[in-house]
């Protein structure tokens, strides 16, 4: 359903919580036996639904209301709740609108409760898009506590709204799709989201759910909590996360560098904090498997089946931290990393750090050689060995490196390493082949 409708998805489910308001101070003098049981309730909020929603026709299966003793005393509960257009409809099959005994009065709900509500989220070119009680929520969010509309009616639905101290969200459902369908779409489900908002207008909340599983991977889990509202100046996240397939997600986050975009099942912790609408922090500790990565100045991908990475950003100080990023591959092969990257945002890096690799082969040493390093390293490091691997390799790295041209500016490397079974061809002057097989340390 586009949002361009005459009547928008987000008027509507606005509507849907002012018209129960509006019932709710009906209630206190209409005569709670007619209401509540003899189907007084249920006509009020197909009448005022109706109404409000201006061109669409609206039903409610059933509507009662319940006292108990509690925070929130008085509360509402409507089923089924359709708003019909014709050829587009909005669905809510439960929506909850609890009231204190002075939020009653004030005719302002302090929670609101949506349960199996359909969460959609759609990525397109101008940005993201969602199905109507994703809107509503992003309203309710970003704009409850402001009235800054010159429209009377919207200051009258924002001054209703303004006492929400609360929502919660319970559904089966949450996708995650692309305007061209290029990237494939994800399926979470068992959602409960908790918003919370101050007086003082501070949004923080909390979000768990259950990855769509598989026979391979199967069933990943995660639990958001998050200050702040995307759309706002400052907003953090902290994602914990078991067993989630990776693939396919990182496609939506165009804030991931490329050497993390297919990083496999993580498990772990990543904390990102967003200002005005851009990567300011990060901090990670993560478990991966089943992926694979490509590190800069590397023309190919490298498969690995377990890996570990710990690592700091700031924007502050426009720096990466890598405290610890180590992954076993093939076999018994295994390459690590740690130090810091500088200068990210200028068109030159400085990269100082170790580089560490274990039973590798001399040929796949030769065959994955850095392009951004000296060719004729390559080549004479070729025609001197071949054969047998080397038991360890340690390169300490210092020097500018261009991402866009994946070239060295200038480089400092000081290379250690210890070798078994290569054979070292050492002819020289008239001696046109001599070759043996030898073990030994090579040392740069």
């Amino acid at each position: 359903m586009s949002i361009n409708n005459k009547i928008s998805a987000k008027k509507v489910l606005k509507t849907v919580v002012i018209s129960i308001t509006l019932v709710i101070t009906v209630l206190v003098s209409a005569g709670y036996l007619y209401v509540n049981q003899a189907g007084g309730l249920q006509r009020l909020l197909e009448s005022e639904l109706s109404l409000m929603a201006g061109s669409g026709n609206a039903r409610v299966g059933s509507a009662n209301l319940k006292l108990s003793l509690s925070q929130y005393p008085f509360q509402l509960t409507a089923s089924d709740i359709i708003i019909d257009f014709g050829s587009d409809q909005i669905e809510l099959p439960r929506a909850d609108i609890r009231f204190g005994i002075a939020s009653l009065l004030d005719g302002q709900p302090e929670m609101i409760l949506l349960k199996g509500v359909k969460l959609d989220l759609v990525s397109k070119k101008s940005g993201w898009s969602g199905s109507p009680a994703l809107l509503l929520l992003d309203w309710i969010a970003k704009d409850a506590n402001k009235i800054q509309s010159k429209s009377t009616q919207l200051q009258a639905v924002q001054k209703r709204l303004k006492g929400i101290k609360l929502i919660i969200v319970e559904t089966d459902r949450l996708t995650l799709s692309d305007e061209l369908a290029i990237s494939r779409k994800l399926n979470f489900e068992d959602i409960y989201i908790e918003i919370k908002l101050s007086d003082k207008g501070k949004v923080f909340g909390k979000m768990t759910g259950h990855q769509q599983g598989d026979d391979v991977f199967g069933v990943g889990k995660i639990a958001l909590s998050f200050e702040g509202w995307p759309g706002n100046d400052n907003v953090k996240f902290d994602l914990k996360a078991s067993k989630l397939n990776t693939e396919g997600i990182s496609n939506y986050f165009s804030v991931l560098p490329d050497f993390l975009h297919q990083v496999g099942v993580l498990s772990g912790d990543v904390g990102l904090t967003l200002k005005n609408g851009s990567l300011d922090a990060v901090d990670a500790e993560i478990e991966l498997t089943d992926g694979k990565f490509i590190a800069p100045g590397f023309d190919n991908h490298v498969l690995f089946s377990t890996g570990r990475l710990a690592f700091s950003y700031k924007k502050s100080d426009d720096s990466l931290s890598v405290k610890e990023a180590d992954f076993k591959m093939e076999g018994d092969q295994r390459m690590s990393f740690n130090g810091v990257v500088r200068n990210l945002q200028k068109p030159a890096s400085m990269v100082n750090g170790v580089v560490k690799a274990t039973n590798f082969s001399t040929q796949s040493i030769i065959e994955t050689w850095p392009k951004a390093l000296s060719s004729d390293l390559k080549n004479d490091l070729g025609n001197l060995i071949s054969g047998g691997y080397f038991k360890f390799l340690t390169a300490n790295v210092n020097g500018s490196f261009a991402s866009k041209s994946s070239t060295w500016n200038s480089l400092t490397v000081d290379l250690d390493s210890q070798f078994a079974d290569v054979r070292a061809n050492i002819s020289a002057g008239q001696y046109r082949r001599i070759v043996s097989t030898v073990e030994g340390k090579l040392v740069m």
